[in-house]
């Protein structure tokens, strides 16, 4: 009987982990942003990422995503970052939408993140004046 209960508890807790590490990779994501660190967001990106960034638009390498990310973040520092809307799909991305401040301009955030294997990785960025 402990082994099973022993099991048992094993295994919820490993499920838990699992559960939550989606959770986590948004909240890392949304944490660098707010901090305008383009070099811990890129530790999210695949090797490309589909960017939208004012008259930016592409799809980038990671290396050109980071460089990319960081002149953003240099030019417009952020404010504040709040997510307005999230979600996710039967097949595990997850999407967030939010407000990024930087100085009196407000920019509409979109942020697409993809399960690839067992990791979550950004698939889409965009940042586009309100």
């Amino acid at each position: 009987m402990k082994i099973h209960s022993i099991l048992l508890i094993i295994f919820l807790f490993g499920f838990n982990l699992q559960s939550q590490q989606p959770a986590d990779v948004t909240e890392q994501v949304v944490q660098a942003v707010r901090l305008g660190n383009a070099d811990l967001l890129s530790t999210f990106i695949g090797p490309s990422v589909d960017i939208t960034l004012l008259k930016t638009e592409g799809t980038y390498s990671k290396t050109q995503a980071m460089l990319i990310l960081k002149d953003f973040f240099t030019q417009h520092p952020p404010t504040s970052f709040e997510i307005r809307h999230q979600g996710s799909s039967d097949h595990g991305s997850q999407y967030m939408i939010g407000n990024y401040l930087s100085g009196g301009t407000n920019y509409r955030a979109y942020i697409l993140l993809k399960k690839v294997t067992s990791a979550m990785i950004i698939q889409q960025i965009q940042f586009e004046e309100e």
